[in-house]
This record gives C-alpha cells, sequence and structure tokens, in this order.
C-alpha cells in the first residue's frame, strides 16, 4: 500500500490531468479528489484542488469551482497562487461578479509583476463589461 506516499500523490495527480485532458470529468473529479484527500503534503493538496477547481471550471459548475479554488489558495502554497488566482478571478467574471474579478485581477498584476499571469490579468480586466 503506496497511500500517503508522493509517489501515490503524484500518480493521483498525474490521472486527474490525463482524464481532465482527455474531457473525462468524471474520472478526473475522482482522482483529483482522491489526491486531494490522501495527499502526502500541503503541496500536492493544494495542486489536487486546483486541478479539481479546473474540472469544476470547464463543467460550467463555476459556484463549485469559486469554492475549490478558495481552499486552495487558502492552503498557502505558493506555487499554485499565481494561476488559482486567476482562475478565480475568471470564475468571479464568469459568474458575474465583476468587481470581484476587476479587484483580483489588480492584486495578480501587483503581486506578480512583468509575469505571464499578471500580463493575462491586464488583458482580462480590460475585456470586463
Amino acid at each position: 500500500d503506496y497511500r500517503g506516499t508522493s509517489a501515490a500523490s503524484e500518480s493521483l495527480l498525474l490521472l486527474g490531468d490525463l482524464y481532465l485532458a482527455r474531457q473525462n470529468t468524471a474520472k478526473a473529479t475522482e482522482y483529483f479528489k482522491k489526491a486531494a484527500d490522501q495527499g502526502s503534503s500541503k503541496t500536492f493538496k493544494a495542486m489536487a484542488l486546483h486541478g479539481l477547481a479546473y474540472v469544476y471550471e470547464n463543467s460550467k459548475q463555476t459556484d463549485l469551482a469559486i469554492t475549490t479554488l478558495q481552499q486552495a489558495l487558502s492552503i498557502g502554497e505558493p506555487a499554485i497562487k499565481p494561476d488559482a488566482s486567476l482562475a478565480l478571478a475568471r470564475n468571479y467574471e464568469s459568474k458575474g461578479e465583476k468587481a470581484k474579478a476587476s479587484a483580483l485581477y489588480d492584486q495578480i498584476v501587483k503581486e506578480f509583476p512583468n509575469s505571464g499571469v499578471s500580463k493575462m490579468a491586464e488583458t482580462q480586466k480590460a475585456q470586463l463589461k
């Protein structure tokens, strides 16, 4: 039994990514949830929740995506913060919460200047209507 090891956590994440790429949302959800529950570290849990949020976003389950991204960001894992913050802003925008999206885009630009994520945030904010 390899449950709780880094290898097991990484395998679950990779399976989630694979099923997400193949647009099999049921299997992607299953493996990302397992990775979040059985992750060997906070990093793996944050990455799993981030992946799960993308499944929800792609499935137009905006409220679930927002909640899951908030959970992922609350872990405090720096590796996911730029992309997860951008995804959270996108989901706020999709939900019609433009003020929240705009504020988060501004925060991304401030926290990650001169990065690809910053440029994407600037572009997204400029397109807010």
